[in-house]
């Protein structure tokens, strides 16, 4: 199974990394919701943007995106931006 979307396709093996690496991502950062806002076909290298959700103490929803250019492990992806 291949799932594309505006282009972007996530092969067999991308979908199999997601199914280990965004489990250990929500445990990891103890965030209750985390997903994928997609892949970015890069000329050297491609790269797979994740995100993360928690709460502050206000109940203030916080976004947190991360990025790897392999979905391995949730080591791998690096934090790069916060809303």
């Amino acid at each position: 199974m291949t799932v594309s979307v505006s282009g972007a396709v996530l092969s067999p093996e991308d979908l199999a990394s997601l199914n280990v690496s965004l489990p250990l991502l929500k445990d990891t950062t103890a965030s209750k919701h985390v997903g994928v806002w997609g892949k970015i076909t890069g000329t050297q290298r491609d790269y797979y943007i994740a995100w993360t959700t928690t709460k502050n103490v206000m109940g203030e929803r916080k976004w947190h995106f991360w990025y790897t250019i392999l979905f391995i492990d949730s080591l791998s992806l690096i934090r790069v931006i916060i809303l």
